[in-house]
Formats: C-alpha cells, structure tokens, sequence
C-alpha cells in the first residue's frame, strides 16, 4: 500500500459571514439578497473569517517517520490478571511520604505502595536498618545530615529514607526527614531539631559570581566532588564555613556561638506553632534566620560578618508584637545602617509568622530600643558568653580598616537582597526537589 498525502478541507460551519451569506444567496429569496449587507464595524471581533492558504503544504509526498514501539515497554499483567504495558527500564519512583505542616495525624508507618522492605535490595536493607539506628538515636534529621552519618551510595540511601521517615512540605521542620510515630508538634523538645532552609544565590565562595540558579550551582558542586569523599561536617554550621552541597541546616547542627546562644533560649511558646515559628517565639526565630542568612551572605562574599554588630540585635525582643514595636528598633546614631537594615528584617519575618500581623512599613529604623541602659547590658552579656564559648578572636576577621569595611557593605547588602529564607512557605520544592 503507497503512502499518499491526507485531503485537506477548509470548513466554513462555524463561520458568522459564511452562514448569513448562505442564508441569503443560496436559496435565491430576492426579499433576503436584498437585505444582505456587510458588517461595517471596525476590529477584530470572535470568529473572525480568514482567506485560506492557496496550498496547505509545500509536501508532495507523507514524511516516514519510522514510528515504533519502545523496545523497553512490555506488555504484562497487573495483580487483577489484566494486561498492562510497563516500562521494565524506567527508574522506580521514590515515594518519600510528604505531609502538610498543618496535617492532623503524623504518619505511623510507610506507604503502602512501597514495596515489601524484605523484595528490595540487599544493599537499600542495610541502609534502611543503618538509618534505622541513627533515627532511633535522633528521631529528626535533614537529609544531608543522615548522609553524612551512612555507609552507602546516594542511589540506596534516597530509597531507603522512604522507609524511615515522612516529611512536611512546609513549616518549622520542613525538609527534615522524621521517625515514622514521631510528632514533632507535640512536646517542645523537638524544637532542637527545627530547620531553617535559606535560597542561596549561585555564587561560590571568595565572592565568584555564577549566572545559575542555586539548584545548577548545587548539580555543579556535586558534579565536582563525584568520586571523592563526603564532606561529613557539610551539614554542621560553625559560622566559618559553608559547604555548596544543601540549604537546610538544624538547631542542634549549628555551633556558632552567637546562634547557639540565641536558639539555647528556655523561653519558649506555650503552645506549637506549626506554621511557622515552631516552639520558639516569633522574635527569637527571626533573629535567628536573620542572624544566620547575613552570616551566610558574609561567607559567599569571602569574609566573615561582624559578631559585635550581629550581637546587638540579640537586643530586640524576643516575642514583637503591635504593642512592642517600638522595643523592636535599634537606636539611630548608635547602630550602623547594615544593622538598622537588619532589625527591619527581623520585625517583618516576626509580622509574617505572628497572628496579628504588624504593619511592615519602616519607619528608618529611628525608634528607641527603649531603656537603652537595658539594651547595652544585654548587649554585654551576649558578647561575654561569647567570649566563653569560643577563644577564637572573631574581631580579628573584621577588617581594621573602616574605609575597606565600608567599601565591603555594598557586596554584603546586594548578597543579602539575593539570599531568602524559606521557611515561611507553604508548599516548594525540596532540596532535592527531584526525589518527592
């Protein structure tokens, strides 16, 4: 049988001048000839008539396009005895059990989907019963985090998490992989293992600019550092290194002194706050994502932020409200202008995550904090705990000289305006939004 082009046809049915012209010349009615006129308003209106083409195709003959089946589809049969076409090469999903940060109910177990744990692999078992372990000793975990801590390849370790733990979408643990029969909404304990997830600008350290995406800097960084040994500190967040290969970072994984400080608070929220703030109080949780994004920015920029001038915004109130917005500024004249921009910050993630949302319009940061006399105690009793939790010299890596610290700002702001955290939304992409 030859091949042989298709008939094209024109159809005129849906056309409004076509209809009205048949209407009128076709069955030869003088009365309707007579009063057939065209329409003499300007426009383009629905169904506008167009000339057709003179050709429909510049082919003379079909194109073969050699169609056939995938040599990978085959045809089985399902588990109700019917015959179902099935990809036998494509890669099996990975089910990882996600739940809203509001669900009523923290899942108990697996999906059901899953397949039996004793048909998977051998190899995807011991991890399972690896993981398995670690959760028993922490119950919650970032993914990046249990990584560090397994003997096994990224491939088992991602199939084997679907096993052990569910994940919210979104709030205070978000990202976080946790023990199936564990809520962490029930008992403020779990505050320790609260997240906080930053979008990073694609930029490496030392201050190179990369035109990408935060996720193709990620597949680049990996890419780089196929083959070779995992950095097992990547997820503990010192605050003199970063590592390019996540986002997310735990309470309990930070040890930097002035966030630790901060996050080590026994002033805690009577009840959870699932949406946003978790146990802590709206204050303490901005300042802490506040502290630690311009802690992040200084590092991609090549130099570490000041401790000083981070530790007066400990300061500001650890619970903002309406009534207390005044107590949420610092002192013009007393605070630089990076750190008036900073307090802006953190009174509008606190307005975000409060109930009665405050009204985010800055004023220019021109309030009083207050008692000023209170604000510099605390200020010093910050800055000593410092100096009893580390013997590192932080003021050595601020620059001496004013002139070059204020030719950094500039960077540092622009970092800043790049970087956002994450936690506030409700649903995103995961940090390897591929796996769910």
């Amino acid at each position: 049988m030859e091949a042989a082009l298709s008939d094209f046809q024109y159809s005129t049915e849906s056309s409004p001048f076509m209809n009205k012209f048949n209407e009128a010349m076709v069955n030869f009615d003088y009365s309707k000839i007579k009063s057939f006129k065209l329409d003499p308003s300007k426009g383009v209106k629905p169904l506008t008539d167009l000339i057709p083409p003179p050709s429909f195709t510049n082919h003379e003959i079909p194109f073969n396009y050699s169609y056939q089946q995938n040599p990978a589809v085959k045809a089985l049969l399902d588990s109700e005895g019917k015959a179902v076409l099935r990809n036998i090469s494509a890669a099996p999903k990975i089910l990882t059990f996600m739940v809203r940060y509001d669900v009523k109910e923290a899942p108990s177990t697996y999906p059901p989907d899953l397949p039996p744990l004793e048909s998977v692999d051998p190899a995807i078992q011991d991890c399972v019963q690896q993981t398995v372990k670690l959760m028993e000793q922490r119950p919650i975990w970032t993914r990046r985090a249990l990584a560090n801590n397994l003997k096994a390849t990224d491939t088992n370790i991602r199939f084997a998490f679907q096993y052990c733990g569910y994940m919210f979408r979104s709030g205070p643990w978000r990202e976080a992989l946790v023990r199936y029969g564990v809520d962490p909404r029930t008992d403020a304990r779990y505050r320790h293992y609260q997240t906080l997830m930053f979008q990073m600008p694609a930029r490496l350290q030392h201050g190179q600019d990369q035109d990408k995406k935060w996720a193709e800097e990620r597949t680049r960084y990996r890419r780089a550092h196929k083959g070779k040994p995992r950095e097992r500190a990547s997820h503990i967040f010192d605050g003199h290194s970063v590592c390019l290969d996540g986002k997310v970072w735990q309470v309990c994984d930070i040890t930097d002194p002035l966030l630790s400080h901060l996050l080590s608070t026994t002033s805690l929220r009577p009840t959870c706050d699932s949406r946003c703030d978790g146990w802590f109080h709206n204050g303490t949780w901005a300042k802490a994502k506040t502290i630690m994004k311009a802690k992040l920015s200084a590092l991609l920029a090549g130099r570490h932020a000041s401790t000083v001038d981070l530790a007066r915004l400990l300061t500001l109130p650890d619970v903002i409200t309406e009534e207390n917005r005044a107590d949420a500024q610092l002192r013009r004249g007393v605070a630089s202008s990076r750190e008036l921009g900073l307090a802006s910050e953190i009174r509008g993630k606190a307005g975000r995550g409060h109930t009665g949302r405050l009204d985010l319009r800055d004023d220019g940061g021109g309030g009083s904090l207050g008692a000023g006399k209170v604000a510099d105690e605390r200020v010093e009793e910050a800055m000593a705990h410092l100096r009893t939790a580390t013997r590192e010299a932080e003021d050595e890596a601020v620059l001496d000289d004013d002139e070059e610290d204020d030719s950094e700002l500039g960077e540092l702001s622009e970092l800043d305006d790049e970087m956002a955290d994450e936690d506030d939304d409700d649903e995103g992409e995961g940090e390897d939004g591929a796996d769910e």
